[in-house]
């Protein structure tokens, strides 16, 4: 199942993670006390990805940027001094095509999905996966040109120096997923399940994911589970601090938050599932959807909690992630 699908129904990710697993135990659900809620102001500006309308679209202190036309996705935003990246896919002739826009110019990577960028230098690395008679292969470009790292697939990328960083999962010849993350394209096997983002501070490499039906992380290849019955999204470190997005399962309904060192906060919101976060100073960005009085998926952005929408509504109106930069 490819990732940027999972963004655009609320309940997809949990009915294929969830189906068949034992009880645990559910998070209480605790309603976010705003820290600030003041309103994004001329020093800071709030980058957001997404779907609406089944195009592909970023919105800049919530004004929208229609970046594709119908059937395209637009899955991580990144800046990079004062342009705008942001990775995503097309659909030409019924066959998807991955992309990435910088400043709203389409470059065309070829068939296959695109769900991480990162930037370095005048290098541009796209992380993502691509079919061939083999499967679906994990893949990676760097500046157009294509590397493939076996079955499976890449969902986030990070370049720290001259170290390229990546999560996603491989699969073995039995079809069993692991969460893998390449460093210099090496894997490094973690468990069953998949890796959705990374990071690193200082030395150490978090990878969050999900295994088990559960919400986890690694620390230098070491699992600590979060949630049950839980999905990760994406991570963020300030600090100190590592912060992760996801998703959990109380009782009926579907509540987005994210863990803070661990911590999980829950926003008081039902029927809302979540994707990239951002954090910048006190405020905490997550992009996500909740779920409108016409039971349709909305992009939406919580500021400490307190959700922000974005699209009117539909089928696929997802906010995929986000990225805060303050002058």
């Amino acid at each position: 199942m490819r990732k940027f699908l999972v963004f655009v129904n609320i309940g997809l990710l949990f009915i294929l993670a969830i189906a068949g697993c034992k009880k645990g135990g559910s998070p209480v659900v605790t309603p976010v006390n705003p820290i600030d809620t003041n309103p994004v102001t001329g020093s800071t500006n709030v980058y957001v990805s997404g779907i609406s309308n089944n195009e592909a679209i970023y919105w800049k202190d919530n004004s929208p940027v229609i970046l594709g036309s119908f059937g395209s996705t637009a899955n991580k935003i990144i800046i990079n001094g004062t342009d705008v990246y942001v990775a995503g896919a097309t659909n030409v002739t019924a066959v998807a095509n991955a992309v990435y826009w910088k400043n709203g110019n389409i470059v065309n990577l070829g068939a296959g999905y695109a769900y991480g960028i990162a930037v370095s230098g005048t290098d541009v690395y796209v992380a993502g996966d691509v079919i061939n008679t083999t499967g679906t292969m994990a893949a990676v470009w760097k500046n157009g040109v294509l590397t493939t790292l076996g079955i499976g697939q890449i969902a986030a990328i990070q370049v720290i120096g001259t170290d390229v960083y990546m999560a996603g999962f491989a699969m073995d010849v039995n079809g069993t997923s692991f969460a893998t993350y390449w460093k210099n394209n090496t894997p490094v096997t973690l468990d069953q399940g998949e890796a959705t983002a990374i990071a690193l501070v200082g030395t150490d490499v978090y990878v969050a994911g999900n295994s088990y039906q559960s919400a986890v992380y690694w620390k230098n290849g070491t699992k600590v589970v979060l949630t049950a019955n839980s999905g990760t999204m994406d991570m963020a470190v300030s600090g100190s601090d590592i912060y992760i997005s996801g998703t959990s399962l109380v009782g009926q309904a579907f509540f987005g938050g994210y863990w803070k060192n661990g911590v999980q906060t829950l926003f008081n919101k039902t029927n809302t599932s979540v994707g990239g976060i951002a954090v910048s100073g006190s405020n905490v960005y997550v992009a996500g959807l909740s779920i409108n009085s016409n039971q349709q998926n909305t992009a939406t952005l919580f500021n400490n909690g307190m959700p922000t929408l974005l699209s009117s509504g539909g089928t696929t109106d997802f906010a995929t992630s986000v990225a805060v930069v303050t002058h």
